[in-house]
């Protein structure tokens, strides 16, 4: 008999351990084998039972979810409140909520903690195309994931973004419709605890009912300039988001520290709130610093377990659960189900016809000043809040995109209070700059085509696995949409008297960490990777959630979409796979 070793309470690296006990049931069904569970038999024979001949323990829970952002724990958070064992394992380290510790280190102390994000040697991608930033830099691997740094702007996508093709002729209609998902956003504004109403807002969805929280109402300013809009047929309003206008839960209401990236009382939305409650359950177990490089599928299309890698011991284990959910994001999904192969599933998991990795998508997100010979004293009350969604479903929205504007009470220039001694010549100049000056963001819509996608580089990480290539090259139907923009714009500058201005070029667009795509959903095989609830084609017990799941983009920001999914998705899997 080989020998084990001690790993967190675990066996690691047996090739055969004896049971003196002929029933090992309870084991073989339990979470985790552990040291205690082991009897040693030297010499007697006749109640040997072989338990494991492997080079890695092998460790088991109901369900497995691979990333902790927030689809993957809104699920996890679900599950578990309904007493379903559920083990989540996110790359990264583990990432305090509150971000008490976050605001005292980024903010008091001016200090970005390496400690706080993944190791990048983990984390590489390539990027080819008129990607104008580096798009890893947009991605966070931690306890939470992008949803620990976003904007919570929490907007339900139109009905006519769910049929794009139908309605306009071009993209691709979405296996679901609005009415469908409806149900589904009213319990994901309450998860998040959502803030905001419709009553100013015409170009609303309809809801089925009221946000849970108050708005927060325009600022004194943002009432001035929607006047001058007003004036010109222009319509601003309030935002729906997910930052606590009062006491909500366990949630304090917002106390405008205006640092919402590093919201220190748990105001502003993150999954760390619902993983800490997951957790509390007793039923949800959270891994943090582990790596999983594949998942494996028998020849019936049944998904058996995940192998696991630890970023920090160097240790590797199989995990094998009932179900399997992948929410690692955009990027790591496609790579997760790329690397996933076998005898079966030459292409990877999902792939017979061929959709993997194909029709990403990106936000191009272009930011514009506006000054004013007035003082407009920007973001000295309250978060983002003022928006336009008047221009989302315009009447050419087929030629070219529908777009989403925000005017908001955010600082142009942030910093500007912490010069630093070179700078202090120039404060006066910066602080005029600063008080007249307000932004816009241009929030369009862009298509999805051949010529965006992700594939398997020939580069590999330090596992010996390929690292994804993105290639995203703008089309035409880009290029109109920000002519669209630039017209817009300028209807802004006469509208509120703006002396001067600066629009983003072309050229100068973020995504604000929206991946779509890649994955996406559909009604067969040969047209998408996963199905309406998001289980993968060909495999009967694995899904996916977050946006890799999206058919288009939209002008809307698409996190409660993927909550909404994630719920949605939660559901079916108790009801057909765990009832």
């Amino acid at each position: 008999m080989a020998g084990y070793a001690a790993w967190p309470g675990r066996l690691h690296k047996t090739t055969v351990i004896y049971l003196n006990s002929p029933d090992i049931s309870c084991l073989r069904n339990s979470s985790s084998i552990t040291i205690r569970d082991v009897r040693v038999l030297h010499k007697s024979r006749n109640l040997l039972t072989t338990l494991i001949r492997s080079e890695t323990i092998m460790t088991e829970s109901t369900v497995a979810i691979i990333g902790s952002g927030i689809a993957g724990t809104t699920i996890a958070y679900l599950l578990a409140k309904q007493g379903i064992d559920v083990q989540v394992f996110e790359k990264g380290p583990d990432y305090a909520y509150p971000q008490t510790e976050q605001f005292t280190e980024e903010i008091l102390n001016q200090y970005d903690n390496p400690a706080n994000d993944l190791d990048r040697k983990y984390r590489q991608i390539i990027q080819d195309g008129d990607i104008p930033y580096e798009v890893d830099k947009e991605r966070f691997f931690r306890v939470g994931g992008m949803a620990t740094r976003w904007g919570a702007i929490t907007l339900r996508m139109q009905p006519v973004d769910f049929a794009v093709r139908t309605h306009y002729g071009r993209g691709e209609d979405w296996p679901i419709t609005y009415d469908e998902l409806e149900p589904y956003y009213g319990r994901a504004e309450v998860l998040l605890g959502t803030s905001g109403s419709n009553d100013d807002n015409p170009f609303a969805p309809p809801r089925s009912q009221p946000l849970p929280l108050p708005p927060f109402e325009l600022s004194y300013m943002e009432q001035v300039l929607g006047e001058k809009l007003r004036d010109h047929n222009i319509i601003l309003h309030t935002t729906p988001q997910a930052r606590t206008r009062t006491l909500y839960e366990t949630r304090p209401g917002c106390q405008n520290y205006g640092v919402c990236r590093v919201c220190p009382i748990g105001a502003r939305y993150s999954p760390g709130y619902h993983m800490q409650l997951a957790q509390q359950t007793g039923f949800c177990t959270l891994r943090t610093n582990v790596s999983v490089r594949r998942v494996d599928v028998d020849q019936s299309g049944t998904a058996r377990s995940i192998l696991l890698h630890d970023n920090l011991t160097g240790d590797e284990w199989e995990h094998s659960a009932r179900v399997f959910i992948l929410a690692p994001g955009t990027i790591e999904t496609f790579r997760l189900l790329s690397l996933s192969t076998n005898d079966q599933f030459r292409d990877g998991l999902g792939n017979s016809g061929g959709q993997l990795g194909k029709r990403l998508g990106f936000h191009q997100i272009r930011y514009a000043l506006l000054r004013y010979p007035e003082p407009v004293f920007p973001g000295r009350a309250g978060p983002h809040t003022a928006e336009s969604h008047q221009f989302i479903d315009h009447a050419d929205r087929g030629s070219y995109g529908g777009i989403k504007i925000e005017f908001t009470e955010a600082e142009p220039r942030p910093g500007i209070a912490n010069p630093t001694f070179d700078e202090l010549n120039n404060l006066a100049e910066s602080a005029d700059f600063f008080l007249h000056t307000r932004w816009m963001w241009f929030h369009p819509e862009s298509d999805m085509t051949a010529e965006k996608y992700i594939t398997l580089s020939d580069t590999r990480d330090p596992f010996g696995d390929p690292i994804p290539h993105i290639y995203y090259q703008s089309s035409a139907f880009d290029e109109e949409t920000y002519a669209f923009a630039e017209r817009l714009f300028q209807q802004f500058i006469e509208a509120t008297g703006a002396e001067s201005s600066f629009l983003q070029p072309y050229n100068g667009w973020t995504s604000w960490s929206h991946h779509l795509g890649t994955a996406r959903m559909g009604t067969s095989p040969d047209n998408s990777v996963v199905d309406k609830y998001c289980k993968v084609h060909g495999v009967s017990n694995l899904f996916t959630a977050g946006s890799s799941s999206f058919v288009e983009t939209s002008p809307i920001n698409p996190t409660l979409t993927i909550v909404a999914l994630a719920i949605r998705t939660a559901d079916y899997i108790k009801d057909q796979h765990l009832a």
